[in-house]
């Protein structure tokens, strides 16, 4: 495979002005951040505590990329951010700002090739079973911390992305290949086809009634009771506590939403039967395309 210099080139830029932006908000400072290197790489990823790595998921179960950070150096700056330079880190925390991080990243890559990311998802690996496997497109950077201070990390694409995303193309030349004669003449040979024969068939009408779903009348759907969303900045989420207090975007005797696999179905009020929460329908929302 060959890396299209330009393309990648300006890929990284974006990854570049994105990982910056995030980390100047994260530490309340401007920082700089700059490519390193761009390679074809098809050496696996390392899930080791050298390096935090981050799943990017636009669809679920399929890899859009992976984001990796320089442990070390991501501890030292969470450690600026919380003002306490000798503290142990919380692994929470590290999963916490490095999948913030690599949303924002996700997202500008994703806006730059021009693909629809509204159900993007960010995983901290701890399983080498969902790390994707090589080859990738791997674009190195450093971010300039200030006082001497840098965090390395990492943007990797895996190659059927990378090659969607016009970052490369195959090699036009191909393989010498060492062959008998005997097998090039076995390569020579036409090989014969004929049509693939088929029995004519009419499509059937189906009936529909109430025997036709009487086979998944009892298979299980999960309900998500939603009472309301709020958008806060990183660092109040960081600063969270016992006792700490956030409003919802949703006011006083609002119905809140219903959704199954995602899809809203209906609004309803919270009440209480006997000592658990339930929900009373107020609306359904029968031709619903609302997602959550």
């Amino acid at each position: 495979m060959t890396i299209l210099a330009e393309k990648n080139q300006e890929i990284a830029v974006v990854l570049s002005s994105a990982t910056s932006r995030v980390i100047s908000s994260l530490l309340g400072r401007d920082v700089e951040s700059s490519k390193k290197s761009i390679l074809f790489s098809e050496d696996p990823l390392r899930l080791d505590t050298e390096w935090v790595l981050s799943v990017v998921y636009l669809i679920a179960s399929e890899p859009f990329c992976v984001v990796r950070y320089h442990s070390e150096e991501l501890v030292n700056m969470l450690k600026e951010m919380a003002g306490e330079s000798q503290a142990p880190v919380d692994t929470a925390l590290i999963a916490e700002v490095s999948n913030q991080i690599s949303t924002i990243v996700g997202e500008a890559l994703a806006d730059e090739l021009k693909i629809p990311h509204e159900n993007l998802q960010t995983i901290v690996c701890d399983d080498a079973k969902i790390v994707p496997n090589p080859p990738f497109v791997s674009i190195a950077m450093d971010v300039d911390l200030k006082d001497q201070k840098t965090l390395q990390l990492a943007v990797d694409l895996p190659q059927e992305i990378a090659q969607k995303a016009g970052l490369l193309e195959e090699n036009t030349t191909p393989p010498v290949e060492n062959v008998s004669s005997s097998q090039s003449q076995e390569k020579n040979q036409e090989t014969t086809t004929r049509p693939a024969a088929f029995t004519p068939m009419n499509p059937t009408n189906f009936a529909v009634g109430s025997s036709s779903f009487e086979i998944v009348h009892h298979v299980p759907m999960h309900i998500r009771a939603v009472l309301g969303r709020a958008s806060l900045p990183l660092r109040d989420v960081v600063g969270m506590q016992v006792g700490t207090v956030f409003e919802l975007e949703k006011v006083l005797n609002e119905p809140i939403d219903l959704y199954v696999n995602n899809v809203l179905i209906a609004s309803g009020d919270v009440v209480v039967v006997e000592d658990k929460y339930a929900v009373k329908i107020r609306i359904v929302h029968t031709s619903s395309t609302s997602h959550s």
